[in-house]
């Protein structure tokens, strides 16, 4: 009997969030639960997320694709650009002083994990494709992410909400497409039930099989 594929898919909700900012007389500022400022709009702006992908259900191999959703809008013409790290950080401390370094992975030879222009001007939710090397690469620990933006462009700037704003409804999350185990067909409507002992019973008529093996009692 064939079995139906199927994929399905998990969503994460990132642990931690932050801000850094490049203003020379806030450079050691943290804005923990003031949103993810990603561009540059007169000084420059960081995003960090923290995933757990220690727990999440499912083995490597069943990974398809991932992808980040953010809620937000863009402030002027921008791109966000997600980039791999391998540090840690803590979105209550940290600055653009302390701020993680983004991590080259070999291969693929980079840092950058995706990217997208497609902001909305509105806010609104949108993704970024994430290479799958870079998640398996954490499989079963934390997962970093920076968001960049135009660093050397004038005016080029969104903004995202973090976990900390109206109550995570807007979380950065990473999702994830996985493979689910294979499911059987639906049984024909014309497969007959009878009730057995109060209960219902579902019997499956095989004419080649069973039909045949009744006759033989009866004779």
């Amino acid at each position: 009997m064939a079995y139906l594929n199927a994929t399905r898919a998990i969503e994460l909700v990132a642990i931690e969030d932050g801000w850094v900012n490049d203003n020379p007389e806030k450079r050691d500022t943290n804005y923990n639960g003031k949103g993810l400022g990603i561009g540059r709009w007169v000084h420059l702006n960081r995003g960090l997320l923290k995933f757990d992908l220690d727990d999440v259900g499912v083995e490597e191999e069943a990974l398809l694709s991932a992808e980040l959703k953010l809620y937000g809008k863009a402030l002027h013409p921008c791109i966000v650009k997600a980039e791999y790290t391998a540090n840690s950080f803590d979105e209550a401390t940290v600055t653009w002083n302390n701020q993680p370094p983004p991590t080259i992975l070999h291969p693929p030879d980079t840092s950058l994990m995706g990217s997208t222009t497609d902001i909305p001007s509105e806010e609104g939710w949108f993704t970024v494709p994430i290479d799958l090397l870079f998640v398996k690469h954490r499989w079963g620990r934390n997962f970093y992410v920076i968001l960049k933006g135009y660093e050397m462009a004038e005016d080029s700037y969104c903004s995202a909400k973090d976990k900390e704003e109206e109550a995570g409804l807007y979380a950065p999350k990473l999702i994830l497409h996985v493979s689910a185990p294979p499911t059987p067909p639906t049984p024909p409507s014309w497969w007959p039930i009878a009730a057995i002992g109060g209960g219902m019973c579902l019997i499956v008529v095989l004419s080649a099989v069973i039909i045949p093996e009744i006759q033989k009692m009866w004779k």
